[in-house]
């Protein structure tokens, strides 16, 4: 479970995206989505982003089911 001094979710995404050194253009066009969602998402302004518009995210990061499941849970 997220703590207060967690990351939300959309801090993660941005973290991992960072890491892999990606454009959240890079990440929005290989997920479908549009740039200004992803960057509503990682900026916290989507509190409840929709399942499936974070699993095309994490498959856009390759990340696992499994992972985005860990990652949504914690």
């Amino acid at each position: 479970m997220a703590t207060d001094d967690s990351p939300d979710i959309g801090a993660r995404v941005k973290l991992i995206r960072e890491a892999l050194r990606y454009t959240p253009s890079d990440v929005a066009r290989a997920a479908g989505i549009d740039r200004m969602t992803l960057i509503r998402i990682e900026e916290g302004h989507s509190k409840s982003p929709r399942v499936d518009t974070l699993r095309s995210i994490m498959r856009a990061l390759h990340m696992t089911d499994d992972g985005c499941a860990r990652m949504v849970a914690s």
